[in-house]
């Protein structure tokens, strides 16, 4: 069978990759400014793509073993892909597909909070999707599991019954909010008997950045469609503040944590996958008026000349533009690497209450021909 490939590999400018993970195969290597290392091959039974951030390239180690479990995933999924398009030939069979792009969740001068999360469709109804966590300690070069962090992780230690006391109170929350849950309608919902107090409940985790820059709020714990819920529902991610397991904390981690989480929504667009836009205000989409601020952070590739462009439609239609400025000696949120913090705000006419927009924010002036220039962040006035 011909099995034509091209792997395509995009690095930023300044950390250039360029191992083929299939041999012989075509490479393209592109300076764009993303925050991000690419990978992609495409071939008549199977399409994948991966992508590592800038990040990953503090440290020997940690890249090299993350490149490994890219190319192992798609070593594994080219070899299943090609066995079943020989054995079902190509009126029958359905071309797999797969992603698996690593995450930035927490950046500081020593630790690296990732999370990666993969889509796949190897035939079926749908695709599924899974989540794979890695926290590193950049200055020990080593990777740093729960039972690091905590004194004692046994199933059923009281750490471990604390935290999972938590995610309970946590889902029932997003139980109710999400499905429109009564309280005791989620209270009693089977996903509550999934939330056990044993490590293998709580092997995703990472950390969620704090106000007080460099420090951890809490740990968030990520679950994939189907463990907490019906696959409509889709994934969950539960936030375990600090205070809950604070007791417990071994004593080299006992200065990292504190203080409130940072909150912000983050906004990416193809083919990105890490932020490009971290927003922090507007924190709610519903009920925009003017004047509206806006406060975040972006690549500091976004900015031109120290600004970027923002724009506000409603129904599609352009009512107001303005410039966001770059603070590039303001504190960062520490959720990122490579972000520069932005402030700015827009006047407009408030359009007729019904009225669905669209905060458009756009690279530098708006002649950027980058293949990520403008980023939509969707309202409601």
């Amino acid at each position: 069978m011909k099995n034509p490939t091209k792997i395509l590999i995009a690095a930023f400018a300044v950390f250039i990759l360029a191992v083929p993970i299939a041999a012989h195969a075509d490479r393209i290597v592109t300076t764009e400014p993303l925050s991000q290392i690419s990978y992609s091959e495409i071939s008549i039974a199977v399409e994948m793509h991966a992508s590592l951030p800038r990040s990953a390239g503090r440290d020997p180690q940690l890249l090299k073993r993350l490149r490994s479990g890219i190319e192992q995933a798609f070593d594994e999924t080219r070899t299943q892909a090609n066995a079943d398009y020989r054995e079902f030939g190509s009126d029958s069979f359905n071309p797999y597909s797969l992603t698996a792009n690593w995450t930035e969740q927490f950046v500081s001068d020593r630790y690296l909070s990732l999370l990666e999360i993969s889509h796949y469709y190897t035939g079926g109804a749908h695709g599924n999707t899974g989540y794979t966590s890695l926290l590193y300690d950049l200055r020990e070069g080593r990777e740093i599991a729960l039972e690091d962090i905590l004194d004692n992780v046994e199933d059923g230690s009281p750490a471990l019954k604390a935290i999972a006391r938590q995610l309970r109170v946590a889902l029932i929350a997003e139980k109710m909010e999400r499905m429109d849950y009564s309280e005791e309608e989620a209270q009693n919902d089977d996903g509550l008997n999934e939330l056990k107090a044993t490590i293998h409940t709580m092997q995703t985790f990472t950390f969620v950045p704090s106000r007080e820059p460099g420090k951890v709020a809490g740990i968030a714990f990520t679950f994939a469609p189907y463990y907490l819920g019906s696959y409509a529902e889709g994934d969950y991610r539960l936030y375990v503040p600090a205070d809950i397991f604070d007791g417990f904390l071994q004593p080299e981690f006992r200065d990292l944590f504190g203080s409130e989480p940072v909150l912000m929504e983050t906004l990416t667009g193809y083919p990105m996958t890490g932020p490009v836009i971290l927003l922090e205000e507007p924190r709610v989409s519903n009920h925009i008026t003017s004047p509206l601020a806006l406060k975040g952070e972006a690549p500091d590739y976004w900015f031109e000349y120290g600004v970027a462009t923002v724009e506000l439609y409603a129904n599609d239609i352009k009512i107001a533009e303005t410039k966001i400025e770059a603070m590039p000696d303001a504190t960062l949120s520490g959720m990122a690497s490579g972000m520069v913090r932005f402030l700015g705000e827009v006047t407009f006419e408030n359009p007729q209450a019904d009225s669905y927009g669209e905060l458009r924010f756009v690279r530098g002036e708006g002649n950027s021909t980058g293949s990520v220039s403008r980023i939509s962040h969707w309202i409601n006035f």
